[in-house]
């Protein structure tokens, strides 16, 4: 399996020296935790999408509280962590498609490298990222260089991100 959030969990057990049933509350916490800081970029999703605080925080509060949602947000750390990642994933893309910064295409293909590590359904996300970016605005050829190699670099961060977290993948990862 990929081992992204299991790493960091060790990571943080072994650094504060944690022991016994403190370490199973402790991935029940960091869970949540992630869940929680997605509900943010969710917020920040909404409010760049309508500019409206009502409707930000009356989305964002659905999502939280949605009963089936809120749950699993203490123990499932597969599922709930790509649906974080893929609300982090689609802020950054967007922030991307809107203003064209360089910062926010790494953060989403880092992301989206970190989604792919959780499912490999994160992949449906990228490309489709990639679909609308390539044919976003006019469809000009003296562009589409510049595009194309925008699309490179955020391929190979998200490669070299999947592959870093991914141990099956170090040895012979073609077969």
């Amino acid at each position: 399996y990929p081992i992204f959030f299991d790493l960091f969990a060790e990571l943080i057990v072994d650094l504060f020296n944690i022991e016994n049933q403190n370490i199973y509350f402790l991935r029940h916490f960091l869970v949540f935790l992630f869940f929680f800081s997605s509900t943010i970029f969710f917020y920040l999703l909404i409010q760049k999408r309508f500019n409206n605080e009502f409707y930000s925080l009356l989305s964002a509060s659905i999502l939280f509280l949605t009963p089936c949602i809120f749950s699993n947000a203490f123990f499932n750390s597969k599922d709930i962590i790509f649906l974080s990642l893929s609300t982090i994933s689609f802020y950054f893309a967007i922030s991307f498609l809107e203003n064209k910064q360089l910062k926010n295409l790494i953060l989403f293909s880092i992301t989206s490298g970190l989604l792919i590590n959780a499912r490999i359904y994160g992949l449906i996300i990228i490309f489709c990222f990639y679909f609308f970016f390539l044919f976003q605005g006019k469809i000009d050829i003296k562009y589409l260089p510049k595009k194309l190699l925008l699309i490179l670099i955020s391929f190979i961060t998200s490669c070299f991100v999947c592959f870093l977290f991914w141990p099956f993948l170090w040895f012979d990862f073609l077969e």
